[in-house]
């Protein structure tokens, strides 16, 4: 799927969803990866572990909700990447339960916290 927009004061970038990523890899993802396949053995850190954050402060719910927090850890001796922080949430059975269910990245917040980076 590619999406562009542009009017006379702003230009977004083109987003592209790479529809080619194998599904067998996050088979039971309760959202969609909207990570580029090139990205996914990107590190995303070098600590033993890291928490990623997911808020539930978007216009999708208009009851306020506590974050929900995932513990992620690092295999010894290797650095954590989006594929290996991606499979920890899915088999955390994390979901993404409004109109943003892809995912399509991890803001660094601290050295070992992260927010979801998701959209619609």
């Amino acid at each position: 799927m590619n999406v562009g927009y542009q009017d006379d004061e702003f230009h977004y970038d083109e987003f592209h969803y790479d529809d080619t990523i194998e599904k067998s890899e996050f088979k039971g993802a309760m959202f969609s990866i909207a990570i580029e396949d090139s990205e996914l053995d990107d590190i995303l850190s070098d600590k033993d572990q890291i928490m990623i954050k997911q808020d539930f402060n978007c216009y999708c719910f208009n009851v306020k909700r506590e974050p929900r927090y995932f513990r992620i850890k690092c295999p010894k001796g290797k650095s954590l990447t989006n594929k290996q922080v991606i499979k920890e949430l899915i088999e955390q059975k994390m979901i993404l339960e409004c109109n943003h269910v892809f995912l399509e990245g991890f803001i660094k917040k601290t050295d070992y916290q992260y927010e979801l980076m998701t959209g619609s």
